[in-house]
C-alpha cells in the first residue's frame, strides 16, 4: 500500500508523462507540484524508488545541465492506479452500505420479536 508522498509523487509523474510512456522530469518539479511540506528534493529519490520497487514505475537517474534529472517509464500498474484506487474505494463504500443496512434489519427484526412475545 502506499502512503500519502507516495500517492502524490505519482499522480504528479502521471499527470506530467499524460499519454506518453516515458518522461524526464527534475526533483525541483516534483517538489514544487507536491508541496515542499511533503517533499524534499532529498527524498524524491528514495520515493521514486520505492515506487519502483513496488511496480509502479521503472526509474533512471541521468545528470543534465539543470542537475539530476529522472527519466520514468510508467508501468501499467502506474498508469490504472487511480482506477483501480476508485475501485476499491467504490467496494469500501459499498460493504459499509451493506453493513448500515443489515444492522438496520437486525434492529428491526429485534424489536418486532420483542412486541410479538412480550
Amino acid at each position: 500500500m502506499l502512503n500519502s508522498t507516495q500517492k502524490a509523487v505519482l499522480k504528479v509523474v502521471n499527470d506530467h508523462c499524460q499519454n506518453r510512456d516515458s518522461c524526464l522530469i527534475l526533483p525541483s518539479k516534483i517538489v514544487a507540484f507536491v508541496g515542499s511540506k511533503k517533499v524534499s528534493e532529498n527524498n524524491v529519490f528514495e520515493i521514486l524508488k520505492g515506487l519502483e520497487s513496488a511496480g509502479y514505475i521503472d526509474l533512471i537517474l541521468t545528470t543534465a545541465k539543470d542537475g539530476d534529472m529522472y527519466c520514468i517509464t510508467i508501468t501499467n500498474k502506474g498508469r490504472n492506479y487511480k482506477e483501480e484506487y476508485k475501485k476499491s474505494l467504490s467496494v469500501i463504500k459499498f460493504r459499509l452500505l451493506l453493513a448500515l443496512l443489515s444492522a438496520c434489519v437486525s434492529f428491526l427484526v429485534g424489536r418486532i420479536l420483542v412486541l410479538l412475545f412480550s
